[in-house]
């Protein structure tokens, strides 16, 4: 009887390389996009935050100065 199971061997490449080259990279035309969304959410929230502690140290203040 003849042996029915054929292995057939052949080189495959690592994993990473079945993708394409660009897949899992985001596209360069994002990148200054990304860069300036992150500097504007930066500057929102220092912002936000100085408003915050002016806020806060007003209310401190008045806290002391009124007692």
């Amino acid at each position: 009887m003849e042996n029915q199971a054929k292995y057939h061997v052949k080189e495959r490449p690592y994993h990473g390389s079945y993708t394409t080259t660009g897949q899992g990279k985001r596209p360069k035309q994002y990148e200054t996009s990304i860069i300036i969304f992150a500097y504007m959410a930066a500057a929102l929230f220092g912002l936000f935050f100085f408003i915050g502690l002016y806020s806060f140290g007003k209310w401190v203040w008045t806290l002391i100065a009124g007692a």
